[in-house]
């Protein structure tokens, strides 16, 4: 049986034992686990405990689950190992195998004539050899569960390696599937696998200039345009329930609170997608991910709309507090300092807003945490502001233009919906670029 020690100092209780099989763990008293602190979700992740390992899947927490500093949505951890819900450090422990009982000595019967004494071996016979397993060749990946036996495929999500027989095969007249016994993912041979891997390092190896090229074909890539078509339907809907309502608020009254949650739900539900992007990419996963899930009002929401918010204030809170020092007092606005005020706050923005969404904090956008990244970035990150700013405004005249040329009910507002949803996308991708090629030198999430 496993359990779980919390390293955080101040959470009681300071052990946590995991029952039999799967379970979920977090803030709320429902959970069979419970840890009360505050950067834990509701429902933060699900524990499995096989073979001696942990299974940790997050739950779409809010400040996320990370294992060897980094932030993963399906992992495995090893006895002795730690890793982190939010800002709470666990270290997962199993106990020791008890050892084998004694064999019994055998009982004489008391209407036995005399005892069957089995003679000594002689002395010069060597003892039995004892049953050994041939050892698998230098390199080659032993099964989880048959040591003995050489792995024919692993699992890209939890790096699970399998033999044939634990995989759960699917057959068809035309393929056969395998998934991962461990988390049910698809499974890969061994040499795809290290395919896929030296790709991926070979990307890794690219600088950040070098893969901009390729942000602009990413709401492109496998599953991304039926996710931006279903998308462009959700948000044009929303857009019209929202447009619609306020048209109306002098006959219904009580539209104007229906309109507000509609609008509060679009942006939120819209800032989540986006952070589920930035999360992916953080990863070095080429996909673009499938829509949130939507389970809690508060974390999937508010949280995501509320990072944005607070970003923007950080990034031009000042430009608008003198624009709105100067016309509230009837004064003239000096250009030379409102000019600056505003394009600092575009050279402050992209980072803040990658800190706060990687974080899943407000507190991230302080200037201890941005300033510092910004000059470790230099070059890069002035080169990611103009690109990112570039594309905000290709979206923005893109959007005016489609409105101009084209007078057509509800025809603009689809259109443009779709390259709005595009655009941000590239926006997001690129964000996440700049963290995934420069983790190492930002250091946010190092243990």
């Amino acid at each position: 049986m496993g359990r779980l020690h919390i390293l955080t100092a101040g959470i009681e209780p300071a052990v946590l034992e995991l029952p039999a099989g799967t379970t979920t763990l977090g803030r709320r008293e429902d959970n069979p686990l419970r840890l009360s602190d505050d950067s834990v979700s509701s429902r933060h992740c699900e524990l499995t405990e096989a073979d001696g390992r942990l299974t940790i899947r997050d739950l779409g927490s809010t400040n996320g689950t990370f294992i060897n500093g980094e932030r993963v949505e399906q992992g495995i951890v090893t006895p002795g190992a730690t890793f982190k819900l939010g800002s709470v450090e666990l270290r997962f422990e199993v106990d020791a195998p008890s050892p084998a009982p004694a064999p019994e000595a055998p009982k004489l019967s008391l209407g036995s004539r005399s005892p069957q004494v089995v003679p000594p071996a002689p002395a010069g016979a060597a003892p039995p050899p004892p049953l050994t397993t041939a050892p698998l060749a230098k390199g080659v990946k032993a099964c989880a569960r048959h040591p003995a036996t050489a792995a024919q495929y692993i699992c890209p999500k939890c790096r699970t390696h399998s033999c044939d027989a634990c995989v759960k095969a699917h057959e068809s007249v035309s393929k056969r599937t395998v998934f991962c016994p461990v988390c049910a993912t698809k499974a890969l041979p061994l040499a795809e696998f290290a395919q896929i891997q030296g790709e991926r390092q070979v990307r890794e190896d690219l600088a950040f200039h070098q893969q901009i090229k390729g942000v602009f074909k990413y709401p492109f890539s496998k599953g991304g345009l039926a996710m931006l078509i279903i998308g462009t339907l959700l948000f044009f809907g929303l857009d019209f329930l929202v447009t619609w309502g306020w048209k109306m608020r002098f006959i219904m009254l009580k539209v104007l609170g229906y309109v507000g949650i509609v609008a509060l739900f679009s942006a939120g539900y819209l800032c989540a997608y986006l952070q589920k992007i930035l999360f992916a990419t953080a990863q070095g996963e080429d996909d673009v991910p499938g829509w949130p899930e939507f389970s809690q009002w508060w974390d999937d929401i508010v949280v995501p709309f509320r990072l944005v918010i607070v970003a923007c204030i950080a990034s031009f809170g000042p430009a608008f507090a003198y624009m709105g020092f100067h016309v509230g007092n009837d004064s003239e606005m000096s250009l030379t300092i409102l000019f600056p005020l505003f394009a600092l706050g575009f050279l402050y923005f992209p980072m803040a807003l990658l800190a706060a969404a990687m974080s899943n904090s407000c507190f991230a956008v302080n200037p201890l945490v941005v300033l510092p990244a910004i000059t470790r970035l230099n070059l890069q990150y002035a080169l990611a502001c103009a690109v990112f700013f570039a594309l905000v405004l290709v979206r923005f005249l893109s959007e005016t233009l489609l409105h101009a040329v084209l007078p057509i009910p509800v025809l603009p507002t689809l259109l443009s919906s779709f390259v709005a949803l595009y655009f941000l996308a590239v926006e997001v991708r690129l964000l996440g670029l700049l963290y995934y090629t420069n983790r190492r030198q930002l250091g946010w999430f190092s243990s």
